[in-house]
């Protein structure tokens, strides 16, 4: 048996309990004003900055080095490694990765 209800905009009382709070305000207020001063307004630009300008220090502080002396896919052996290691073409995985220890591969 489906159940159905009428489609209300937030923070309306249900039509059958007019004493009900409305509903708490979940953040998505699409169709709703938010008032500030204009000293909040710089206030969250102000953060809104600083917050960019920190996400840009540490991108600059820890850049790539595509010049890394990675060695070739070919010279790892999958069976002697005992973690996942980076190659020049990605990583190579050894061959027990991922199974319980003592288990064998028959396939």
């Amino acid at each position: 048996m489906a159940r159905t209800s009428a489609v209300r905009p937030p923070g309306v009382p249900v039509a059958d309990d007019p004493d009900a709070a409305p509903a708490a305000d979940d953040g998505d207020n699409a169709g709703g004003l938010v008032t500030l001063t204009q000293a909040q307004l710089q206030a969250m630009l102000d953060r809104a900055a600083a917050s960019a300008v920190q996400a840009q220090r540490v991108a600059q502080s820890n850049p790539r080095n595509p010049d890394a002396d990675l060695p070739d896919a070919s010279e790892i052996d999958p069976d002697k490694i005992e973690r996942p290691t980076l190659s020049k073409q990605g990583y190579v995985v050894p061959t027990h990765y991922g199974r319980p220890a003592g288990e064998t591969f028959s396939g």
